[in-house]
């Protein structure tokens, strides 16, 4: 099992907690008994069997489990220092799988599902379990794009990790399958290809799609290759690909009605 587990609060959930008062201040709001952003919880209600499980885990059909005999450990830190509270119907929210990478450090991504065309922002954070801190890595928006470029509200696909301790992330608009609709620039062809550095703290755009976005990638560590399924170059468009890390190229693109949605 994964030992790391990020609790996630819904900023417009913590808007309503918090009340109006809070939209003045940096956000989110300070957590209340923090150190250093962090709060640690560890309750006996933990190992309490809700009612309605206790009644349903009779059920013949039901999945066996064991409870714990020692409550666990809940660590709950806040995605901090965001540009607003991003009270848009959606709100700040995370889409894609996180990373527990070979340094021990576990890397996930935020978004606020912005407009993509007039403003959005995304960033990838790192939680350091044995610090207790959750700390921002990379502001895509920031390092990606330049005037006139579209802007990127979110990171949906896994964020991966290839043999030599490099992070990858590529972010996608609020519907890639939209991509088609967009105009691409020079600068910004396609969702960028970021490569992290965590021993430098550096992260760049080392390529992009084709005009396109995505909501799936997986790494082949001992390949060095990292697959990635296509989308939006048509309407309903999906295709299966290999990116050659070590090139700096595709390896292959399926055709396009390879892949059924």
């Amino acid at each position: 099992m994964n030992p790391f587990r990020l609790i996630r609060l819904s900023v417009a959930t913590a808007a309503l907690l918090y009340g109006q008062s809070a939209l003045a201040q940096p956000w989110p709001p300070a957590l209340p008994g923090a150190v250093k952003g962090t709060v640690t919880i560890q309750s006996d209600d933990f190992l309490k069997i809700p009612a309605d499980v206790a009644t349903l885990r009779t059920n013949a059909h039901a999945a066996p489990f064991v409870m714990a005999k020692k409550a666990p450990v809940v660590e709950l830190a806040y995605h901090t220092n965001l540009p607003n509270p991003g009270l848009n119907g959606t709100g700040w929210s995370a889409w894609g799988d996180i990373c527990v990478g070979s340094n021990g450090l576990v890397y996930c991504g935020i978004g606020d599902h912005g407009n993509n065309k007039t403003g959005a922002y995304c960033f990838v954070y790192a939680w350091d379990p044995a610090a207790k801190t959750l700390k921002t890595i990379l502001d895509v928006n920031a390092v990606a794009r330049q005037p006139g470029d579209v802007y990127w509200s979110k990171v949906h696909a896994g964020i991966q990790e290839s043999a030599d301790g490099m992070i990858y992330i590529i972010t996608t608009l609020n519907s890639g399958g939209t991509a088609y609709e967009y105009a691409w620039t020079t600068n910004q062809p396609g969702s960028p290809i970021f490569r992290y550095n965590p021993k430098t703290g550096k992260a760049a755009v080392i390529d992009h799609l084709p005009g396109q976005c995505t909501a799936t990638t997986l790494m082949d560590k001992a390949r060095n290759l990292l697959y990635i399924m296509l989308e939006g170059k048509f309407a309903k468009a999906v295709a299966f690909s290999a990116y050659d890390l070590t090139a700096g190229k595709f390896l292959y693109v399926s055709p396009y009605d390879a892949v059924e949605l």
